[in-house]
């Protein structure tokens, strides 16, 4: 798959909490721990680009909310119920991005990462 994103295997349950978790690494491949960012935010939106998904639109996750990142540049995302729609009712499942964005050394260095995850309709689970 030549798609920049990375794809997260497990697959989430509609109308229930998922968990992300991710390594921030800088450009070097080393950890970027919480004390070395400025900003960390998150945004939720369908495969397809065009609908935001709970209005999550580059929300605060440093260590507040929905994240958690430790010292060593372990982020561990939680989304709660609202954040897991079904948006196509007729789909067994869909696929969903998270859009992580982030600022570290003061500042002037910046990174991004879509993780995309599959969320099953469980209206359509026998």
């Amino acid at each position: 798959m030549s798609d920049p994103r990375s794809i997260i295997e497990e697959i989430g349950r509609e109308l229930s909490e998922y968990r992300i978790s991710v390594d921030l690494v800088d450009t070097l491949g080393g950890p970027i721990p919480a004390a070395a960012l400025t900003n960390l935010t998150l945004t939720l939106y369908a495969e397809s680009g065009t609908t935001l998904i709970n209005n999550v639109q580059r929300q605060n996750i440093l260590n507040s909310g929905r994240g958690t990142i430790d010292g060593t540049g372990h982020l561990v995302i939680t989304l709660g119920t609202n954040d897991m729609p079904i948006l196509d009712t007729g789909a067994f499942e869909e696929w969903h991005i998270a859009l992580i964005e982030w600022n570290y050394n003061g500042g002037i260095s910046q990174g991004r990462h879509e993780l995309a995850f599959r969320v099953r309709n469980m209206a359509l689970v026998p």
